[in-house]
């Protein structure tokens, strides 16, 4: 077998495990999505921090504007009271439960500018858009690095994105929360070891950034934003 031949065979199986992570990660949400809105109520989490994260796209109206692994579309209302009737909100999600749940809510409150789409977001074809916003996903999804790519690719010139997500705390008592906190990202697919924050300022140039230290109980919670030059 030559160079060549043993490259690709890397790549294909590299190609397989993240599908095969994928479907698990599927899977794994789908299952969790009727317990998903009542979960993060109980936490305090089903709209806290989305506003800030909403709130920094400076969203106009008859903008079309991404949302990242929508879940049960609970970040819908945030984005059309900023795009109104005229603005779309594109919404993907990977789990399929997730995404019935997403549509379920578009059609109780009468949402007809919510476009859904079920996939990988690496994947999936993403339309042009004005903004993207991804809340609670790239500490789960699989590739996140190449989403924030396809992500950044699908915004236009001068498009912004914000990305909401749990980090680990910084000095102490990181050291005490910190191990339960990734033992805990380990059992629900999650990788509490990613910067997304790194990877943007990469891309666009420079990203700003705020954290609430203990916001995610045993994490902290941080919310990063930039634009597309």
């Amino acid at each position: 077998m030559d160079e060549y031949e043993e490259d690709l065979t890397e790549r294909d199986r590299a190609i397989t495990s993240a599908r095969h992570r994928g479907d698990e990660i599927a899977s794994y949400w789908s299952r969790l999505s009727r317990a998903w809105d009542p979960m993060l109520r109980f936490v305090g989490l089903h709209r806290k921090y989305r506003s800030e994260a909403v709130s920094v796209l400076r969203l106009k109206r008859g903008e079309t504007v991404l949302d990242v692994a929508c879940g049960t579309g609970l970040n819908f209302s945030f984005l059309l009271q900023r795009v109104g009737p005229q603005g779309r909100v594109v919404a993907i999600d990977i789990a399929r439960g997730m995404l019935d749940k997403a549509k379920e809510r578009a059609e109780r409150e009468g949402y007809r500018n919510v476009e859904l789409l079920l996939g990988d977001i690496t994947q999936v074809k993403i339309p042009p858009v004005d903004s993207a916003v991804a809340c609670w996903s790239m500490i789960s999804i699989p590739n996140y690095r190449e989403a924030l790519v396809r992500i950044v690719e699908s915004l236009r010139p001068g498009g912004r994105i914000s990305v909401l997500d749990f980090k680990v705390i910084d000095g102490f008592p990181g050291q005490i929360f910190n191990p339960v906190f990734r033992a805990m990202c380990r059992l629900t697919h999650q990788d509490a070891s990613r910067e997304p924050w790194v990877d943007l300022e990469q891309m666009l140039g420079a990203v700003k950034m705020r954290e609430w230290r203990f916001g995610g109980f045993l994490s902290s919670v941080y919310l990063a934003w930039g634009k597309k030059p």
